[in-house]
């Protein structure tokens, strides 16, 4: 569902800046969930710069936000853990 917002492809179900349609913008705090700004995540996901996410399992938000797993671990109940090889 990508729309075309000034020569730049968007997904206005989860873009703040392009939330259900060009050019509308979720306020200061809001999420852009499913076209529309919201005040909060849903239960379980956590409001990191605009985007919800779980941060019991987003890599890039592991246990807060901008808590970052380094390359080769995972993000398994809020924590991140080196992911071994299958013997």
């Amino acid at each position: 569902s990508l729309t075309n917002c000034a020569g730049a492809c968007r997904d206005t179900q989860s873009d703040r800046a392009h939330c259900g349609a060009r050019g509308t913008a979720c306020a200061q705090g809001e999420v852009c969930l499913a076209g529309r700004c919201e005040v909060s995540c849903p239960m379980g996901q956590n409001n990191c710069s605009g985007m919800c996410r779980d941060t019991q399992a987003d890599r890039a938000h592991c246990g807060m936000c901008g808590n970052a797993c380094a390359a080769g671990q995972t993000c398994t109940a809020g924590r991140c853990e080196v992911v071994c090889g299958v013997p």
